[in-house]
């Protein structure tokens, strides 16, 4: 099965537990995963149904993420064309204002776009924008930062952020061994995705026995991410190990600054960065564990193939991981985590060090990789 990679053709996972402990809850499944999709307009002369893409996104710039969300959404709109599609592509970026945010999905929808993919600034208050583009004939995604007011029946795609958290638990304990010390970095409170994520930590740890010394935020904010790590080794804190969500490589930093000797086991970060520091801190013996794992930015592209799928009519598979039972009548579709890397394994067999020249490529980049609309449309429809 190809997919779009930036570094690679990998083969994704198709089952969450080829990649998760059989412990890891999968979700319930809906009655309903999502209203139908309003048709896709009519072919033009060229033998291609247009469609107008609206991509919304809180922020892009500053952000490696955003920025590999929005060129792979690109990418596959482009692609669109060999499955009968000519996808134009618009983006809109709100810069975590709300406000705005709703003034653009207003104004797209006067505008009379065929498809809105949202990646939101928060996880409620755009119900109403929600129904007016339903109103208008509009198809309606959320991608990647889950929406979770209650009965918005709209259609959410994203990672399944708990797997992430608790596979490097799970990875930290093995490591390290129950009773191990850990400090514990979550991202944003009030952010879905983080909430999530939080959730997979702290089934992790429990697994593990692992016990939290001390707990904080980094907001996905590098500079943050490295006062509190410094606040921390200042502080004199005991600690065998760091759980932090991304961001790993600004911690990596604060313990260079400090002069601080290392902790058994970091994780995750998902950067070229965070790579090569892991390549260079082990190169000549083994000094740290750790867990890369892509938080793939291709979810948008996966989200525009599954939208333009529903365009053709077809039908959302009922027994999909969705997750439904976290939030009151949210439909979340959950994709499975395939990009990943510990000191012992990886997900395609090589080593960190056999990914050196793909590392320094990347750089601030992640891996990433999006489904194609053809396999979108195998693995997601009837």
């Amino acid at each position: 099965m190809s997919k779009k990679l930036i570094v690679l053709v990998l083969v994704l996972v198709l089952v969450l537990a080829a990649c998760s402990d059989p412990s890891t809850p999968t979700g319930t499944t809906p009655a309903d995963p999502g209203a139908a999709a309003p048709p896709a307009p009519e072919a033009g002369d060229d033998g291609l149904r247009p469609v107008r893409l609206a991509s919304h996104n809180a922020v892009v710039e500053g952000n490696s993420f955003r920025i590999r969300y929005e060129l792979d959404i690109q990418e596959a709109a482009s692609a669109a064309a060999d499955h009968g599609f000519a996808v134009s592509y618009a983006s809109f970026v709100a810069n975590w204002d709300a406000a705005l945010e709703v003034q653009q999905l207003q104004n797209s929808i006067n505008e009379g776009y065929d498809f809105i993919l949202v990646n939101p600034v928060s996880v409620t208050g755009l119900d109403p924008v929600i129904e007016r583009a339903r109103e208008a004939g509009i198809l309606y995604i959320n991608a990647n930062n889950i929406y979770i007011s209650p009965g918005a029946g709209v259609l959410n795609v994203g990672s399944n952020q708990f797997e992430q958290g608790y596979l490097t638990a799970r990875e930290a304990g093995r490591v390290l061994g129950p009773g191990a010390r850990v400090i514990m970095m979550a991202a944003r409170e009030g952010n879905a995705a983080s909430e999530l994520r939080q959730r997979g930590f702290e089934a992790g740890i429990e697994a593990e026995q692992l016990v939290v010394v001390h707990e904080s935020f980094h907001d996905w904010n590098y500079t943050q991410a490295t006062e509190r790590m410094l606040e921390i080794l200042n502080a004199g804190v005991d600690f065998d190990g760091i759980l932090v969500s991304q961001n790993a490589n600004a911690l990596i930093d604060a313990f260079e600054i400090t002069g601080t000797p290392l902790p058994r086991f970091i994780g995750y970060h998902d950067g070229g960065n965070f790579m090569l520091q892991m390549i260079e801190l082990n190169r000549d013996e083994r000094v740290i564990d750790f867990m890369m794992l892509s938080n793939s930015p291709g979810v948008g592209g996966t989200a525009l193939n599954i939208g333009l799928n529903q365009m053709l009519g077809r039908e959302l598979r009922a027994d999909l991981p969705y997750w439904s039972d976290i939030w009151d009548d949210v439909i979340a579709l959950l994709l499975p985590n395939s990009i990943w890397m510990t000191y012992d394994d990886s997900w395609d067999g090589r080593t960190i060090f056999e990914w050196e020249d793909e590392a320094r490529r990347l750089g601030s980049d992640v891996p990433t990789h999006w489904w194609t609309f053809e396999d979108a449309g195998n693995h997601f429809f009837y």
